[in-house]
């Protein structure tokens, strides 16, 4: 690994990678890589039984992964998401997940002015571009921006399958496409 690092010119000292793993070996670190990637799950169920799942209530979802700082990785329509606590900040979670600070506000279609609320689903990963439903029927108060985040789809498709723009006015009982 190491190696690569300097190879793609991360690295300036040439004894870079003889260092790294030596930090590595010295604090154990590869028994990390272990714990991140155990699978977490509930009860009899097994991992593919949680990508079927539609509902959007944290009460549906079984986590998947233990991630980093020991948060709960949870998953819809195959991207990975996880939910907010009170006191997240976008750096924290780019911090405690490995990713860039703007691939979470690129990822969530969010602006940096935005705040993040509690409970609020926030994916590690970039959404798809289709749901594994073909519709969804809106219920009051929901906006383009809710369903996206529910099906783990890109907002920018749903606005174009639909032909909507991203701050349109939906209505109670209204179909939206959800797949090309």
């Amino acid at each position: 690994m190491g190696k690569r690092i300097k190879k793609a010119g991360y690295a300036t000292n040439p004894k870079y990678p003889q260092l790294l793993i030596k930090i590595i070996e010295d604090y154990e670190l590869h028994k990390y890589d272990k714990l991140y990637n155990k699978p977490m799950l509930a009860s009899n169920e097994n991992i593919s039984s949680f990508k079927s799942k539609k509902t959007n209530s944290k009460d549906d979802f079984n986590p998947i992964l233990i991630g980093a700082a020991n948060r709960e990785i949870f998953e819809t329509n195959g991207v990975k998401f996880i939910y907010a606590k009170n006191g997240d900040t976008f750096w924290g979670i780019a911090r405690d997940f490995n990713i860039y600070t703007w691939q979470v506000f690129r990822y969530n279609d969010l602006k940096k002015k935005h705040q993040i609320t509690e409970g609020q689903k926030l994916y590690l990963e970039r959404k798809k571009n289709n749901a594994s439903t073909d519709y969804h029927t809106v219920n009051a108060g929901e906006s383009l921006y809710d369903i996206s985040q529910k099906y783990g789809v890109k907002l920018n498709k749903i606005c174009k399958y639909n032909t909507l723009k991203k701050d349109a006015n939906l209505f109670p009982g209204q179909r939206i496409k959800l797949a090309k």
